[in-house]
């Protein structure tokens, strides 16, 4: 697979980062052509442009950066939801009674 035009474009195209900072774009962008460079395939490398863009969207839509994208210093990992709401029942809850 050929991901020049999928990094071209991530470079070119002011659209994908217009609603972030310089200091939230970087890390981002730089996640992105990680993604890219192990992109198997087209749609692969489609999606990890779309995420992008929907985060941005989501930036200027009000929301906050670090939310979407917790910046670590390897981020190699896609953006994740946050984790499921404590139901009260784990394993220890069903220990004690």
């Amino acid at each position: 697979m050929d991901i020049q035009p999928f990094l071209d474009r991530l470079r070119d195209d002011e659209a994908l980062t217009d609603n972030l900072t310089d200091e939230q774009a970087t890390p981002l962008l730089a996640w992105g052509e990680s993604r890219l460079e192990k992109a198997a395939t087209d749609g692969e490398a489609r999606e990890v442009i779309e995420t992008i863009r929907r985060i941005n969207r989501c930036v200027g839509d009000g929301e906050e950066f670090e939310k979407l994208f917790p910046v670590a210093p390897a981020a190699e990992e896609p953006p994740t939801a946050p984790p499921p709401a404590d139901t009260g029942d784990s394993a220890s809850d069903k220990q004690s009674s």
